[in-house]
């Protein structure tokens, strides 16, 4: 199906509640066959390499599970330079660029504003400031790491709707990102102020937490 028509078919549909729906049933616990069935199809579908993957199919206990898998010890080495950011995510860049009154883009050619995303107050803080939307697909590892050396200074739940967040969807809703939930991390780094913004998408509108302390 057109991904501009699923759009389109999704501004009728209640999200949040569709989404909360998917999610129960991606962590069901379903019978062993029923089970791999399921996650070999996805793997199948969206082409996920398993070598990549701490574990095997009848190791997860649900899609929900297999979605989150961890990756094999050694797989993304790290720049260990303390001024350098990282992606935190394997992840498709989808745009990056300079903040320029109080605007970044979502999609090439369809401006956005950062204050809807973060709010007023740390938007005036990054103004003039670098950004970059990156987008995390189907297949992808999708645990999300610390991009440099930080202190979180404050965390924000912003609550909003589900819309999906694939190419057609951001140059197609006007300031999705904005009207998404999402979680705002706050971050002081060597290389001066971070925001780490986790959005939430369609079918995708469950985030958990799990974040180290260092003395």
């Amino acid at each position: 199906m057109n991904d501009a028509l699923i759009v389109s078919l999704l501004s009728a549909v209640p999200k949040r509640r569709t989404a909360r729906c998917m999610g129960l049933a991606t962590r069901l616990r379903l019978p062993g066959f029923a089970h791999r069935w399921l996650v070999r199809w996805f793997v199948r579908t969206y082409k996920v390499d398993l070598s990549e993957s701490m574990g095997e199919v009848d190791d997860f206990e649900s899609l929900s599970h297999f979605f989150v898998r961890a990756l094999r010890p050694g797989l993304r080495p790290i720049d260990p330079d303390s001024d350098v950011i990282v992606s935190p995510v394997d992840a498709k860049a989808h745009t990056f660029g300079q903040i320029e009154n109080g605007m970044y883009m979502q999609a090439p050619n369809r401006p956005s504003t950062v204050e809807k995303l973060v709010g007023e107050d740390m938007a005036k803080r990054f103004e003039d400031g670098s950004y970059a939307v990156l987008y995390l697909s189907p297949p992808d590892y999708h645990r999300v790491h610390v991009p440099a050396d930080s202190q979180i200074q404050s965390l924000t739940y912003r609550p909003g709707s589900l819309w999906p967040v694939f190419a057609a969807a951001t140059r197609k809703v006007d300031d999705l990102f904005g009207k998404n939930e999402r979680l705002v991390f706050e971050c002081d780094t060597p290389a001066g102020p971070l925001a780490l913004v986790m959005v939430g998408a369609f079918g995708v509108g469950r985030i958990l937490n799990v974040l180290d302390h260092y003395k």
